[in-house]
């Protein structure tokens, strides 16, 4: 498989590391919550509180939504700042970096997948996704971006409303 794969991304000299997946860190959780965009998005604000009072010092949360849409939207709801690709390049910098020097009002940050591509931001421990993921390998790198630093414990919870996620032509993994 692995010499399959190198043939096709046309990668003559490759390194492959292999390393454990298994983060024993991460509690991982699913919540449902009644039908409806409203009951998702009331959920997810229910949780951030919850995991609010676990979060000290310079520990911060990621919101995980679907659509640049429903990330505004819940920024706005709660008063946090949010991250994504349709954002001015300098204001997506400052509000990023506002959050990693929790210099931010808010210790949360919400954000599309775009936040979990490249990043090593130390004290993240609360992880949201707003209902679940179309690919497993999504929720794995999202999830990833918490619990790297020694003794840090991560809350990683889905919020859903039970129903499934669309399908392309492709199908998703995660259900």
């Amino acid at each position: 498989m692995e010499e399959w794969f190198c043939r096709q991304i046309l990668a003559n000299e490759v390194v492959i590391i292999r390393a454990y997946t298994i983060k024993r860190n991460i509690r991982y959780r699913v919540k449902r919550v009644k039908l409806g965009k409203a009951a998702i998005e009331d959920g997810v604000v229910v949780e951030m509180l919850e995991l609010e009072g676990l979060i000290r010092n310079f520990q911060k949360g990621v919101v995980y939504c679907r659509s640049i849409r429903e990330c505004e939207a819940l920024a706005n709801k709660v008063k946090c700042g949010y991250y994504h690709s349709r954002l001015p390049i300098e204001s997506r910098r400052e509000m990023l970096q506002q959050w990693v020097d929790s210099k931010a009002d808010s210790r949360w940050i919400v954000a599309p997948s775009g936040l979990e591509i490249g990043i090593d931001i130390k004290s993240i421990i609360a992880i949201i996704h707003m209902r679940q993921l179309y690919r497993l390998v999504d929720f794995v790198q999202q999830t990833d971006r918490g619990g790297r630093r020694n003794g840090e414990i991560v809350d990683s919870v889905i919020i859903t409303d039970g129903l499934p996620v669309y399908y392309d032509e492709f199908g998703s993994d995660i259900d």
